[in-house]
């Protein structure tokens, strides 16, 4: 049998499809299990062991309706996929899945999909984990119960190099997000800084994408005269991202992809949860993952624009729960 599953577009969301993409071998051990992947995240697939190969989709090669029209008809030329699962709820997703001519396409019924579904299922009614939200597809479709499968959730990266030597303790510190409400502010981040130099006397490497550059640059400076902050902003691949991330003692991240991929690294991981929802997109694994969410009057909030204008959640974080998770975890 030959499945294709079209991930989601987001790095943290991506992550969060692993478990489904585990559970759906368990349930079809011997089939070909492909994907679709957003072409800035292929690097991920890599670590996606029951995945056979991919198909890498960027929106501004395959534009608009027309573009994913025209990528469904590549899949279709691939290969005859009998079953078709569409994880994002966009429309365009379940039209690439119709055009793709897949047996059977399955996925919830929104943004008025279901004309390119076959099995178009009601959105959850109840608030759920985006874990347990893509899971549900395969409980509908199967009519069968998740907790008769295994529950895995730990990335394989055995075929990453090995790492170099290091000689004092590592936090990896990702301060900024795509979107502004769930992002750091600079008075904020230094004073985060501060308190994780203080407390540990670590380096502390500072990630991010190339439009973070110019925030982190700003925080080198103010920081000038020591030199234990390593800014590699906008300098790594995902995959580099990851070697880095695996060897750090500690994650300390806002709520965006990095502190997913953390969290299915098994790296001790602390969360800066600003806007969002935490019960649904949270990391999932909780063993070694601490988040911190001030419960303001607004909370929870799903914009990705403050509309305070302060992103209060964030910049009354309590230090005092920031130091006692670190040393928690540390």
């Amino acid at each position: 049998m030959n499945v294709l599953v079209r991930l989601p577009n987001w790095l943290g969301d991506m992550v969060m499809a692993y478990a489904f993409l585990d559970w759906l071998q368990q349930i079809l051990p011997k089939a070909s299990i492909e994907v679709v992947v957003k072409h800035n995240l292929v690097d991920l697939v890599g670590f996606f062991p029951m995945v056979r190969g991919f198909y890498a989709f960027d929106k501004r090669t395959y534009k608009g309706s027309k573009g994913t029209y025209q990528f469904g008809r590549f899949l279709r030329k691939q290969k005859d996929f009998d079953l078709f699962f569409v994880l994002p709820d966009s429309h365009s997703s379940a039209l690439m899945a119709y055009c793709s001519g897949a047996t059977k396409r399955v996925g919830y019924a929104n943004e008025l999909r279901s004309m390119w579904l076959t099995h178009a299922y009601d959105l959850p009614k109840r608030k759920m984990h985006r874990v347990k939200k893509y899971a549900q597809l395969l409980t509908h479709y199967f009519d069968i119960q998740m907790d008769s499968l295994n529950n895995r959730f730990v990335l394989d990266t055995i075929s990453l190099p090995s790492f170099l030597p290091k000689h004092q303790t590592q936090i990896l510190l990702n301060l900024q997000s795509v979107a502004a409400s769930r992002s750091l502010s600079f008075e904020k981040s230094v004073e985060i800084i501060r308190l994780l130099r203080r407390l540990t006397g670590a380096e502390i490497i500072l990630s991010g994408v190339a439009n973070n550059q110019a925030f982190m640059k700003r925080l080198c400076v103010h920081f000038q005269r020591e030199s234990f902050l390593v800014d590699l902003s906008g300098k790594t691949s995902l995959k580099e991202l990851t070697v880095v991330m695996l060897q750090a003692d500690l994650v300390v991240s806002v709520d965006s992809g990095p502190a997913h991929l953390a969290n299915a690294l098994g790296r001790p991981c602390i969360v800066l949860f600003g806007a969002g929802d935490s019960v649904v997109t949270s990391p999932y694994e909780k063993d070694a993952c601490i988040v911190l969410q001030e419960q303001l009057s607004c909370s929870p909030c799903v914009s990705n624009t403050c509309k305070l204008g302060t992103v209060e959640c964030l910049s009354s974080m309590s230090l005092l729960a920031l130091s006692e998770a670190v040393q928690d975890l540390l």
